[in-house]
């Protein structure tokens, strides 16, 4: 009899205490690209790289009013739209509100490109010589993009590169709001 009272209480706490998202870090197959940053006047021995963060989220609950994600890189808060984007990976829209995914019951897989990784015009070069790209960085304008290969491949093979980014506590946090007022954060490391 005393089982049984034991089970229930367990029930009830883990149902009390379900969180209302589960979120699961995905490392991508989406393609690692070069941009120019000529809009950076200042740095024109640079491009920007972008490195595609993938994240699978299931929605847990029916009475979520809200999901915000806020994104943090070397300790800034970067601003959605000017510095980073949120896609859609299964129809590669950009997300500005997740109001429309709220009533789904299907995970949701998102993909965030960071638009401000600097590196130099000499490593770009090397990157686009290790991938045998035809593309050339003179040749880059504001608004093109070069591609060069799918993240998964390039985090085995640019390991350094990789850990000089481990070494900042990069993180994103996942902000739901309940419609009886209550909110849950849920941040997650960056895994490079």
């Amino acid at each position: 009899m005393k089982k049984r009272y034991l089970l229930l209480l367990v029930f009830i706490v883990s149902c009390k205490n379900k969180k209302p998202i589960l979120i699961e870090p995905i490392i991508s197959n989406e393609i690692v690209t070069i941009t120019s940053n000529e809009k950076k006047n200042s740095l024109k021995d640079s491009v920007d790289i972008h490195f595609p963060n993938e994240f699978n989220l299931s929605l847990q609950s029916r009475d979520i009013i809200s999901l915000n994600i806020y994104y943090f890189i070397n300790k800034k808060t970067l601003m959605n739209v000017t510095d980073y984007e949120i896609l859609d990976k299964n129809n590669k829209n950009v997300i500005l509100s997740f109001e429309p995914y709220l009533s789904s019951k299907d995970p949701i897989t998102i993909v965030i490109n960071e638009r401000n990784h600097l590196i130099s015009k000499k490593k770009a070069k090397e990157l686009l010589l290790k991938y045998n790209t035809s593309q050339k960085l003179e040749n880059l304008k504001f608004g093109d993009t070069i591609k060069l290969v799918n993240y998964k491949r390039f985090r085995n093979e640019n390991t350094s590169m990789i850990n000089d980014l481990k070494k900042v506590e990069d993180s994103i946090y996942f902000r739901v709001t309940l419609n009886n007022g209550k909110v849950f954060v849920k941040g997650e490391k960056i895994n490079w």
